[in-house]
């Protein structure tokens, strides 16, 4: 209200609110459980969709088109781009990043039986990526990450991490072949000479070989 003004020649001053000053995107993210999984999820913030409840929105990854929903969800890890328009000339654009942990690997090292018979064998385990830390379930029972006392054949751990991610790795213990010889006889040339021999060619079993005459 202008109230009443004496006669004479007055300026008009012009104010104007800038609707999109506050127009700014912010989001969040929750990353993949297990690598490769596809349970990522991205969203606008709630207070920025609680200020702008006309807003539309557009998620999109590359060419692909994910909705217009203020969030999206099951999505795999990658970089998604969100635009929020308001009309009047008011939009924004965000890009959010959904990670996943590292691929679980596993390393091992291996002592193979000593024969056939024996259980001898043994497997020490060490796994990387995931989400640390382990737990371990062998074929045998065990719940370690080394197991011994083992006769050859072939061992399967199910490795699951704190996220429960879960690999299985099967691992082979072997056995070394049997014990065999080739003789080779060099008969003395006359009686009573001393120029005989013989002469052994082993294979099988494990190196180095002892001989006791």
């Amino acid at each position: 209200s202008t109230g009443t003004l004496p006669t004479g020649t007055y300026g008009v001053v012009n104010f104007c609110f800038d609707n999109c000053a506050a127009f700014v995107l912010s989001g969040s993210v929750t990353d993949v459980t297990c690598n490769g999984g596809n349970d990522g999820s991205a969203s606008v913030d709630s207070s920025f969709v609680a200020s702008f409840p006309n807003a539309t929105y557009s998620w999109t990854q590359g060419m692909a088109y994910y909705g217009s929903a203020s969030s999206i969800s099951n999505r795999s890890a990658g970089v998604y781009r969100v635009i929020a328009d308001a009309g009047a000339n008011c939009s924004d654009t965000l890009f959010l990043t959904i990670g996943e942990p590292a691929a679980m690997s596993a390393s091992f090292v291996v002592l193979n039986a000593f024969d056939s018979t024996s259980a001898t064998g043994s497997i020490d385990l060490t796994v990387s990526g995931g989400t640390p830390s382990y737990t371990y379930l062998w074929s045998t029972g065990a719940t370690t990450n080394f197991i011994s006392s083992l006769v050859a054949g072939t061992y399967t751990v199910a490795v699951t991490d704190f996220a429960a991610c879960t690999i299985n790795i099967p691992i082979i213990v072997t056995e070394p072949s049997p014990l065999s010889g080739i003789f080779s006889v060099v008969h003395i040339s006359c009686w009573g000479e001393e120029d005989g021999s013989i002469t052994t060619t082993i294979s099988g079993g494990t190196m180095p070989y002892i001989y006791n005459w």
